[in-house]
């Protein structure tokens, strides 16, 4: 019974004989209540870390602006080129393999 009663997966599924008539749900009560939790256990979740991932965010950002900005000033005339080497390893072929050439301008 406490489970039941405490439990927002199993108060949506089984009926709520522990309770008194007149407050027992219909089953499709029970599930609109079991979604509008979720629902707001969604949000709430969402908000709480959602304030912490735009640090994160642009810590990243600020890494990547960093990362190209010391390969461009140390590397400026370094250039991505295919050439269309193919490359088999065991079971595996690789065909689009890019490589810095310098005598690329």
């Amino acid at each position: 019974m406490h489970l039941q009663a405490n439990n927002i997966f199993l108060r949506s599924y089984f009926p709520e004989r522990y309770l008194a008539p007149a407050e027992r749900l219909m089953s499709m009560a029970r599930m609109a209540r079991f979604i509008n939790s979720v629902t707001v256990y969604l949000v709430v979740a969402t908000l709480l870390v959602s304030t912490q991932d735009r640090g994160f965010r642009d810590q990243c950002d600020a890494r990547s602006t960093c990362k190209q900005g010391c390969a461009m000033d140390s590397f400026p005339s370094l250039a991505c080129a295919n050439d269309g080497t193919v490359v088999q390893h065991g079971n595996l072929v690789y065909e689009k393999l890019f490589h810095y050439d310098p005598s690329i301008d």
